[in-house]
């Protein structure tokens, strides 16, 4: 796996913002500078303004519930900037708690099951954005950009012919990007300070959620053409996102 442009820790208050680009597909690679992948955008200052325009990003799609936006802020409100809250709908997690005891990666799996079946429909009408040259570069995001916006990226490169092996390792890139959430013991009179095992995103997982989503549904593309992807829509994601 490769990359042609590196854009990790680009802005001082954002951790997890990366260019999908680089990535083999088939015969082709992703087209560098046309999807971001990142966690909250709310950590942008206006200090970052020329930075982020220099990416040329013209569409910000925020995967946050409107509570979520409310409460922690989103990008500034740039004019250049078209900005779209579309949050999936899912429901919460809260009835399938995870414990630190359990393993984290096929819990995360089920849950991205859930959020896919869940909300197929809008879904598809985020990937749709990848279709419109007016809306790219584009960037979406969650809260640490590791479960929504894993999914709809795992879902994106693998319509556009990225192995699994390669969407798993970009997805499990999210854990170096989230090593600042911390948990604390006190051991041997030294407060000792490790990641938060919560915001891991271990390796395995995008591979294992993708697997099992094909036992379930067939192929990807056939998914989310029954969803309402159109095949106009998929030929030109790919024409847009494909090094030719």
């Amino acid at each position: 796996m490769s990359r042609d442009k590196e854009t990790d820790q680009l802005f001082p208050g954002v951790f997890n913002f990366r260019d999908l680009g680089g990535l083999p597909a088939g015969n082709h690679r992703v087209r560098s500078g046309r999807v971001y992948r990142s966690d909250s955008l709310a950590g942008l200052r206006e200090t970052d303004r020329a930075a982020f325009a220099d990416l040329g990003i013209r569409t910000v799609i925020d995967l946050r519930r409107a509570s979520e936006v409310e409460q922690d802020g989103r990008i500034p409100d740039w004019p250049e900037i078209a900005y779209h809250n579309i949050d999936p709908g899912h429901r919460e997690w809260g009835p399938a708690p995870w414990f630190e005891s359990d393993e984290l990666s096929p819990f995360l799996s089920d849950r991205y099951q859930d959020l896919v079946d869940e909300t197929a429909a809008r879904l598809v009408h985020i990937l749709g954005f990848a279709a419109r040259e007016d809306a790219l570069p584009l960037v979406v995001h969650c809260w640490a950009g590791r479960d929504r916006t894993g999914v709809v990226c795992a879902l994106l490169l693998a319509l556009l012919g990225v192995s699994d092996t390669d969407i798993d390792a970009d997805y499990a890139r999210s854990s170096a990007a989230n090593a600042r959430y911390t948990t604390w013991a006190r051991v041997n009179g030294e407060n000792i300070y490790t990641m938060c095992p919560w915001y891991r995103a271990p390796v395995g997982t995008m591979r294992r959620f993708l697997t099992e989503f094909r036992h379930r549904h067939g192929s990807i593309e056939r998914f989310l053409t029954t969803a309402g992807l159109t095949d106009a829509t998929t030929a030109a994601i790919r024409t847009r996102l494909l090094s030719r």
